[in-house]
């Protein structure tokens, strides 16, 4: 997720001593298996690292 103050993809300063990256992968999967036309099973994942100051 990219902050929309924040448009840089290298490295920039704060919040912590260190400087950081402030767009940080994220993802989401969904799977369906239909097992006839009125009940199926479904998975879902998801992940976020997410810069916040």
């Amino acid at each position: 997720m990219m902050r929309d103050d924040e448009r840089s993809f290298s490295k920039t300063p704060g919040p912590r001593r260190d400087s950081t990256l402030k767009l940080q992968p994220g993802f989401d999967l969904s799977y369906l298996y239909p097992v006839n036309d009125r009940f199926g099973f479904t998975v879902s994942a998801g992940y976020s690292n997410q810069y916040t100051s």
